[in-house]
């Protein structure tokens, strides 16, 4: 995948190719973007292997001092063991491989970007990235066995406005303004006023962090799974991740909007993009979205954390 930050600007202003060219700069700075410690690393590449073992799990979580405590933690809470947990590799054996990538996925990409300063609501941003997660992994699974990386896509999909919000401060408050004012979505906003979005910032992002090609793509794509983009890569995965990402993204926005009210189960019809796979499998799409549950795992994934 192309890096989509190397394409030429869409118009001639001048503020639009200034934006680009310094968040080019920024993504050649190998100190402006995070990095991901070596575990957090070996543990995404565990998750493209099928046959992965719990002992090769056990060695990577050990590395990381902080990820082996996370995990001792969720596994010797009331909804795993009523008893001490003695090693990593109880622990693992009683949260499960699942569980545990996600909770190595969640502290890895929350610890690479704790150091950034930021005037946006840090909780709210987090708890909507990891519900976009858990309800991306959901949805996903209705359809084909998942990786981890549904779950990573979903966890990074928002991660470009956190460099909009840094690096962009002015051009951050106009684009909350205005999209408030124009009843639009920030990336609309953002491509009026800075000449890119937070989706291809991102989507940037994962390349330099060197995040699976298919996640770079559903980041990209999140607000536009129908891209024809997606049927000029060979390599690509047809947007079956981008439209994951972006039926749980309008899902976990609804929630948010509604948080003081009962949740009540919603059908993934509702928000499947019109014309995707979604609407070939009738079985599947009928299928209720449980997003009480995932509303409640989010907010035990991120006990602690923030």
């Amino acid at each position: 995948m192309d890096n989509i930050l190397s394409i030429s600007v869409e118009s001639d202003n001048s503020a639009h190719r200034s934006c680009v060219d310094r968040v080019n700069e920024l993504l050649k700075n190998k100190s402006a973007i995070p990095t991901f410690s070596q575990a957090a690393v070996k543990l995404c590449a565990l998750a493209q292997k099928e046959d992965a073992s719990i002992d090769e799990f056990t060695h990577v979580v050990s590395l990381d001092p902080g990820l082996a405590a996370r995990c001792l933690y969720v596994a010797s809470s009331i909804g795993f063991a009523a008893r001490p947990i003695e090693n990593i590799q109880q622990a693992l054996m009683l949260v499960g491989v699942r569980q545990i990538r996600r909770i190595a996925f969640t502290v890895a990409v929350i610890g690479a970007f704790s150091g950034f300063s930021a005037r946006i609501d840090w909780k709210k941003f987090w708890f909507h990235n990891v519900l976009v997660a858990r309800l991306t992994e959901d949805i996903a699974k209705r359809y084909r066995e998942v990786t981890g990386m549904e779950y990573l896509a979903g966890l990074l999909h928002d991660i470009g406005k956190v460099i909009v919000e840094h690096y962009f401060p002015k051009e951050f408050e106009h684009v909350i303004v205005g999209a408030i004012e124009k009843q639009c979505n920030h990336a609309q906003m953002e491509k009026s006023i800075l000449g890119v979005d937070h989706a291809q910032i991102g989507a940037a992002m994962c390349q330099s962090m060197q995040i699976h090609p298919h996640i770079q793509r559903a980041v990209r794509f999140h607000h536009e799974p129908m891209s024809p983009a997606h049927a000029s890569d060979p390599d690509g995965d047809l947007g079956f991740l981008a439209t994951c990402v972006c039926a749980a993204d309008q899902v976990a926005n609804k929630v948010i909007m509604r948080r003081k009210e009962p949740i009540q189960p919603v059908s993934l019809a509702e928000f499947a993009p019109k014309g995707s796979f979604m609407h070939q499998q009738q079985n599947a799409l009928s299928l209720p979205l449980d997003v009480q549950k995932e509303v409640a795992k989010t907010e035990g994934d991120l006990a602690g954390l923030l």
